[in-house]
């Protein structure tokens, strides 16, 4: 991206031109012939090789009889040498001595020049890239991990594609006391009385307020706790955003005199808006910045956040940060209250191992030290303090260690 504003040949001192470079490649009509090409390309192979490699996997997830079979023929155009296809596929498509053309004039069908035609070209080109590489994005599809992470978000997804495996087998196998876990964050992995999940942590969202910006409007925690808002006027909730919104001249919004386009201090700051709610956050900058960063910056009085945020502020804020609840609303109040949970994968060639050590593993106090160690070996690896061999066998012994 640097070398592009400016005039070099790889050989002597480049000189500094600024946009020339790209002015000229804009007005070049090779160019966007080009882009026009790439993109035509793209929307050809792009649809044609997902669905077919989809069903394919799934169809070979299904552990078909022969399936071992078909896989390895769905793989082979792929495994081909480029230069043995190339010279296959024009042989194929030679409108003179290939095979195609003659097989069309049994039905009536002149074949054009396929490699020449400016029309048929680029379909023959997507045509033989979709057969090569299909059985290959099949691959990549198959390659599912034994344990994968999964949010409520998909679970009816993953339920109707049938991806994950009853864990109340190895709950019961494990003796495993569910009872530990908050039950309505149980329930949410639960269907027609199976379990599908254990949750491995939880979170949810809440009013992350700055305490001094607070006592200074003359507002409490619980006041703040206790307001309410509407799509009429505000309500509550408004007016204490308007007591914590202060321009540069020291003015609130419901001042005479409040200037919007030199805000010091923003009530409140979103970072994802949604629904009647976009009429408010439509006055409630600054954008772009994460919120634990704009408190940070003390650009705004108030944030909505999750608690996985809870340690950035603490750190940035040094304990000037309080939790309050979100405002109430035309149907009362709630939140998000959710978790992940670690899901046993359906194909797993492992299941037992899987479903009873590693699914019941990151239960365990012992993971964090487990994390600490894992995170400490890949930071040797990066700083190149230690090969990634050494490093990975060092992070299997000691994690070995800390879990017994």
């Amino acid at each position: 991206m640097v070398i592009s504003f400016f005039d070099w040949n790889l050989m002597g001192s480049p000189r500094f031109v600024g946009l020339a470079n790209h002015r000229e490649m804009t007005g070049d009509s090779e160019v966007w012939r080009s882009v026009r090409n790439t993109l035509y390309h793209v929307v050809l192979n792009i649809p044609a090789q997902t669905v077919p490699a989809l069903l394919l996997a799934l169809a070979m997830n299904r552990r078909l009889k022969g399936g071992k079979v078909f896989r390895v023929l769905f793989v082979l155009p792929w495994m081909a040498m480029p230069v043995a296809l190339g010279i296959v596929w024009s042989w194929a498509f030679d409108p003179q001595h290939g095979v195609i053309n003659p097989f069309l004039s049994l039905f009536g069908v002149d074949g054009p020049a396929w490699l020449s035609s400016t029309t048929w070209a680029m379909p023959v080109m997507a045509s033989v890239n979709i057969w090569q590489y299909t059985g290959y994005a099949m691959l990549f599809l198959l390659a599912a991990p034994d344990v994968f992470w999964d949010h409520v978000a998909y679970f009816p997804q993953f339920a109707q594609q049938g991806v994950r495996t009853d864990l109340t087998p190895y709950i019961k196998g494990d003796r495993l006391d569910t009872s530990i876990y908050d039950t309505k964050l149980l329930a949410g992995w639960q269907q027609d009385g199976k379990q599908y999940g254990l949750p491995k942590d939880w979170d949810t969202i809440a009013r992350i307020y700055n305490r001094t910006m607070l006592k200074t409007a003359g507002l409490t925690q619980d006041q703040l706790g206790g307001t309410s808002w509407n799509t009429g006027d505000g309500g509550t909730f408004v007016k204490a955003l308007q007591k914590l919104t202060i321009d540069a001249n020291g003015k609130h919004p419901n001042e005479a005199g409040f200037d919007a386009k030199h805000v010091k201090q923003y009530g409140l700051a979103l970072s994802s808006p949604n629904g009647q709610t976009d009429r408010w956050d439509a006055a409630t900058p600054p954008n772009g910045a994460a919120p634990p960063q704009v408190m940070a910056r003390r650009q705004a009085a108030v944030v909505w956040d999750g608690s996985w945020d809870l340690n950035a502020y603490q750190s940035s804020m040094m304990g000037d940060f309080g939790v309050a609840e979100l405002p109430g609303g035309p149907v009362g109040k709630g939140t998000v209250y959710n978790g992940l949970s670690n899901a046993l994968y359906a194909g797993s060639k492992h299941p037992k191992e899987a479903g009873g050590t590693t699914i019941g593993y990151p239960l365990t106090t012992s993971s964090a030290t487990y994390n600490v160690k894992v995170q400490d070996a890949f930071n040797q690896v990066w700083l190149g303090q230690q090969s990634p061999r050494k490093a990975a066998d060092s992070v299997n012994e000691e994690s070995n260690a800390a879990i017994k």
